[in-house]
């Protein structure tokens, strides 16, 4: 059986993605469609603004066949780490084909890219090329280092919407989705997902990141992960500073933090993950099963036992605690999403 993977977020999941989805069948003929989702924490450094299993029914229900996990901290993290664990799930999972989405739309000139032997993509190097800025692009060129030597052939789907377009339209992008949400708009036309978008976001916890930031001594915030070349000694200025949450970010977003920067490293100050922490859990081999319907099953059971986990006490014991946190967390323990955490994977009848 052929399997495409494709990478996503679904925060929330949207008329683009569906796009994204079909235009995806019409290029290859794949008998399996896989997402390789994160679960409560996304790429940029905030919180999910709906419940994984609500956004991974809504992927089957648009076409794809399975949705598993993209394991944290590999899901916030800047676009090569965050490639890094995205492709080595689609290893795992013995893929022929991977999805993604890109503003470039162009996989030659994304590959072309890819090989240059510039460590990192600058807004030069890549405007030289006729490649946006655009996080998508660098992601792409990011997912294609990772693919190097590979047999999985890479796939990319021109987006309908830039990343930061805060217009409603026909393919209105999930940042205007979660702003107009904010602003108490009504986006039911848009995503099916507007009723499960009730999750907290990061600036919710400010108050308590503050009170991280001024207690906790600097060299054990020097420990956590993302927090190295003195951040933490700005960090700790500017919650010294402001008790408002905009006021802190405008302080300590520079030219060499960017926001999304900032935020990843909050959240895992948030989530207390220190380095050892993480080069653990990113040493941990596994594919975390969130949904599938009855191809998708079929499809997983020909992984390893050892590597396809389905049950949460099969899951590594530091996984499990790392789970058993951000559920306090987001949802301080709330029964109902606690449950369903531990009743994964959701099997499409």
């Amino acid at each position: 059986m052929r399997a495409c993977a494709i990478i996503c977020e679904y925060n929330p999941f949207h008329t683009g993605h569906a796009y994204q989805i079909a235009e995806t069948k019409k290029l290859i003929d794949a008998d399996i469609y896989i997402g390789i989702m994160c679960n409560h924490f996304v790429q940029r450094g905030d919180i999910a603004c709906a419940n994984a299993l609500e956004r991974a029914k809504e992927a089957l229900s648009n076409g794809l066949d399975a949705v598993v996990e993209l394991p944290y901290p590999y899901s916030v993290q800047a676009a090569d780490k965050y490639a890094e664990g995205a492709i080595k799930i689609a290893k795992l999972l013995n893929v022929d084909y991977l999805s993604f989405g890109s503003e470039c739309g162009d996989i030659e000139l994304l590959v072309k890219a890819s090989k240059r032997k510039t460590p990192k993509a600058t807004s030069k190097s890549l405007a030289s090329q006729n490649i946006s800025t655009n996080s998508n692009d660098i992601l792409a060129i990011s997912y294609l280092k990772q693919l190097a030597g590979s047999s999985i052939t890479p796939i990319t789907i021109k987006r309908t919407s830039g990343y930061h377009d805060t217009n409603l339209n026909e393919f209105a992008s999930a940042s205007a989705l979660r702003q107009a949400q904010h602003n108490k708009i009504d986006i039911s036309s848009y995503t099916n997902l507007s009723e499960y978008m009730n999750n907290p976001c990061l600036e919710d916890y400010y108050p308590y990141l503050r009170i991280l930031l001024l207690t906790l001594p600097l060299s054990y915030l020097k420990s956590i992960l993302l927090v190295d070349e003195g951040i933490e000694n700005l960090l700790y200025k500017a919650a010294s500073t402001y008790d408002n949450y905009e006021d802190f970010l405008n302080h300590v977003v520079t030219k060499k933090y960017t926001k999304s920067r900032i935020m990843r490293t909050l959240t895992h100050i948030l989530l207390q993950t220190t380095k050892e922490d993480a080069v653990a859990l990113e040493n941990e081999s596994f594919i975390r099963i969130l949904a599938t319907n009855k191809k998708g099953l079929a499809y997983l059971k020909q992984i390893p036992q050892e590597i396809r986990i389905s049950k949460f006490n099969k899951l590594p014991l530091n996984y499990r605690n790392y789970l058993m946190k951000a559920e306090a967390l987001i949802h301080n323990r709330n029964e109902q999403d606690l449950n369903i955490e531990l009743q994964f994977p959701y099997i499409k009848k």
